[in-house]
């Protein structure tokens, strides 16, 4: 279907929606979107009222061989997107910041996130029973960049048909340098956060005798290791102890090379070489670094002035966290280093078999 047609189809549905008087303000419309974004791209795959995502439950997912690359939320027919309140606006304010290539939409009305960001919006017409053919208005800057409803565009003007094949058109995201794969790890450690904290905090309002796990460990590093540890720094740090964990067990998973390659977003038909850069963490683990190896890099580390002063006021309040090394070269420098500096301290270091000072006349030691 043209998707001019599939437009005017979509815009005659709401007018036969709002006609009947049974209609909910919301979910009666959700075929309505479904079948305007299928006649769109026949091949997209969406999921209905999926499970819960750690930022919430969508109303609809949109999948690319399996995996989410889409999310959105519809509220009701109409609604003002400047001025939700309440849960809708808690919801909707956890998708923007959590979830990659998010759309807004009260039916009318579509709002694209990517990265935090309103990158455009659209708006149709009211419905009607003969709209235009170029039903698309032109998208505007979106409030959040300042831009007023109803002033001209600064930047150049993109149908609605557009913005929807933009949001249809995504795929998942890269992670090719290690800022991004940052970027990434971040994000998901401040949603873990967020559901942690709201868990925990919960979970401390029920009866002290109650088995819940997470309040239980909470204590008990409050016992055992700080006692000052409030429930957000708790979850702070459980939520790094977890993300960044997981990260680096699925490093040392050993997995075929297209696969790994897919699960951080290179294509599979790119050359080996190109591929294995993405290994993070295989360069680092062939040889295997021995036990030894692996203290006298963090003894280096720990003892590096420069990480012990941008780090200070951390290092104060809670654990030290080690960075990677960016190559197998950097690790081994360190960790050489790091062996020569317990040797020192353990006084086993050569240099320290010279004597410093000497007794040129014989003694008898009395």
């Amino acid at each position: 279907m043209q998707p001019a047609h599939a437009l005017k189809r979509y815009l005659e549905t709401l007018r036969t929606i709002q006609e009947k008087a049974q209609a909910t303000e919301e979910l009666s419309y959700h075929h309505a979107l479904l079948q305007l974004l299928r006649d769109l791209d026949p091949t997209a795959e969406f999921i209905h009222e999926p499970k819960r995502t750690v930022a919430g439950r969508p109303d609809f997912i949109l999948l690319k061989n399996g995996a989410p690359v889409g999310y959105i939320e519809a509220e009701a027919f109409g609604t003002d997107l400047d001025r939700l309140t309440g849960h809708a606006k808690a919801q909707v304010d956890a998708f923007k910041q959590n979830l990659d290539n998010f759309l807004l939409t009260n039916f009318l009305e579509f709002r694209l996130y990517r990265g935090g960001e309103c990158v455009i919006e659209a708006k149709l017409p009211v419905a009607s029973a003969s709209p235009p053919m170029n039903v698309g208005a032109d998208p505007r800057v979106c409030p959040e960049k300042g831009h007023a409803q109803g002033r001209a565009p600064t930047v150049a003007s993109a149908s609605s048909l557009q913005l929807l094949t933009a949001f249809l058109s995504a795929q998942p995201l890269p992670i090719r340098t290690p800022n991004e794969l940052a970027i990434h790890l971040a994000r998901r450690t401040r949603q873990l956060k967020r559901v942690l904290l709201s868990t925990l905090e919960a979970q401390l309002k029920q009866p002290p005798d109650a088995p819940l796990e997470l309040r239980n460990l909470y204590r008990a590093f409050q016992e055992t290791l700080l006692p000052d540890l409030t429930p957000a720094e708790f979850a702070d740090l459980y939520a790094q102890t977890i993300a960044y964990g997981l990260f680096a067990a699925r490093c040392s998973v050993s997995v075929p090379a297209d696969e790994k390659a897919r699960s951080v977003g290179v294509p599979a038909d790119e050359p080996s070489a190109r591929r294995e850069r993405y290994g993070s963490l295989g360069e680092l683990a062939t040889p295997q670094p021995s036990p030894e190896q692996i203290l006298a890099y963090v003894y280096a580390i720990l003892h590096a002035p420069a990480y012990r002063t941008r780090y200070a006021e951390f290092l104060r309040r809670d654990f030290p966290r080690i960075p990677l090394p960016p190559n197998r070269a950097v690790f081994e420098q360190l960790a050489a280093l790091g062996q020569s500096l317990m040797a020192l301290h353990l006084l086993e270091h050569p240099d320290l078999q010279i004597p410093l000072c000497k007794f040129p006349v014989a003694g008898d030691n009395k």
